[in-house]
């Protein structure tokens, strides 16, 4: 078994052993491999280590006796070490893909436990199997998928115009990806397109897109599986006609393209997103929330919608029940949700809402309430827009101010 990744060997004087002695040895791309061999004693498993500077390193031998202790609370990320007695050394291994790792991982504890494990006996390492990895892959015919292998080094795979139209897991298998552009493919129509979110196994994946694929709807928990890392999505040349609410919570995203769409509308506290950029040129947008105007945008493009609108009459909603006033209240006093039924929580975003002006929660719908068009001067956020409608939700303290807002009409 081989595992690709970065490796540094510590002797034990570096490890704490004593205060004098050789410096570790520096992290170098390496293969770090387990082997069986068979003997007329018995069956031995063996480690062995080779860097490019050293590809003849004696193997170390995997016993109880001998392993002294392994670190594995980073496997997830690719790290792991392990200290030997014999010889009294550690291997720090870095940057390697987490899978891979966590199979190797698995093994050597079978081994530790007495399990036989089925290895191979370590064979010659070649300075040819420390070849420089690719790191971007474009692919420009369909037929080149057929049978294509993605390195696990790759930091940008372009799939464009191919036509695809099933998703293949192994794009969410890289672990040191960080582009990953789908576009002009028609995956939106594929019967497996609920795999899309496997996306979150890309912990470094930092820009998606999946433009001009015939998305209709998003899968359910789309949004909730985007990594952390992510800061650029591309959702363009699409047929979405609306979004979910869940869409908020994406708080890492900075810049979210979801041009050339049917969108009737944008969900409320969208600035809960923290975007720098947002792309909703060409659609059907008719309103835009309220509290995007406390946002601070670096390029706001709401280009070719029926904004400019006449404006309707404020309207006020029916009583709220008291269900929606007592988890409006929760969430007003930040209060656990944890502890509340689950069939609540599937419909908490129903019962309650927030204030377009001072932000706070309410219940919904609620009397006191009352929802008011503005237009409002947008030339200060951007240089691509000027005056624009908005809808917002106010609540009773705020309906005031609102009627005397000179922008009211």
């Amino acid at each position: 078994m081989r595992l690709e990744c970065d490796v540094m060997l510590m002797k034990a004087a570096c490890c704490g052993a004593s205060k004098t002695g050789p410096l570790p040895s520096k992290c170098s791309k390496g293969i770090v491999r387990l082997g069986k061999n068979h003997t007329k004693s018995g069956v031995r498993y063996l480690l062995h280590v080779a860097t490019r500077r050293d590809t003849k390193a004696p193997p170390i031998e995997i016993s109880t006796n001998n392993m002294r202790e392994m670190h594995l609370q980073r496997v997830a990320s690719g790290r792991a070490s392990f200290a030997f007695n014999n010889p009294a050394i550690s291997v720090f291994i870095m940057k390697s893909n987490p899978a891979h790792l966590q199979r190797f991982v698995r093994n050597l504890q079978d081994i530790l436990k007495g399990t036989d494990v089925s290895l191979k006996s370590l064979d010659k390492v070649k300075m040819s199997d420390f070849k420089i990895q690719p790191k971007k892959l474009c692919v420009e015919k369909k037929e080149d998928l057929r049978g294509i292998v993605y390195p696990s080094s790759l930091e940008t795979l372009q799939l464009i115009s191919l036509g695809i139209d099933s998703i293949d897991s192994r794009w969410f298998s890289l672990p040191t990806l960080y582009q990953l552009d789908l576009s002009r493919n028609r995956l939106g129509q594929s019967s497996n397109f609920v795999k899309i979110k496997l996306i979150s196994r890309l912990r470094n994946l930092r820009v998606l897109s999946l433009e001009d694929n015939q998305i209709e709807t998003l899968p359910p928990l789309f949004f909730e599986s985007l990594p952390h890392s992510l800061q650029v999505l591309s959702l363009a040349v699409n047929r979405l006609k609306s979004l979910p609410r869940s869409i908020v919570n994406v708080r890492h995203l900075q810049t979210l393209v979801l041009s050339f769409n049917e969108l009737a509308g944008l969900p409320r506290d969208m600035s809960d997103m923290r975007l720098r950029n947002l792309f909703v040129d060409n659609n059907r947008i008719t309103f835009l929330p309220h509290d995007l105007k406390s946002q601070r945008f670096d390029r706001l493009d709401c280009d070719n919608n029926p904004l400019v609108i006449p404006l309707p009459p404020p309207e006020r909603s029916s009583m709220a029940s008291l269900c929606a006033l007592s988890f409006a209240s929760v969430r007003r006093f930040s209060l656990p949700e944890t502890m509340l039924p689950w069939d609540l929580k599937m419909i908490a975003d129903k019962l309650s809402v927030k204030c377009s002006k001072c932000r706070e929660w309410t219940a919904s719908p609620l009397i006191s309430s009352c929802y008011v068009y503005e237009r409002i001067d947008f030339a200060m956020e951007t240089d691509r827009m000027h005056i624009v409608t908005m809808h917002c939700l106010a609540c009773q303290k705020c309906v005031v101010r609102v009627g005397h807002d000179r922008n009211l009409l």
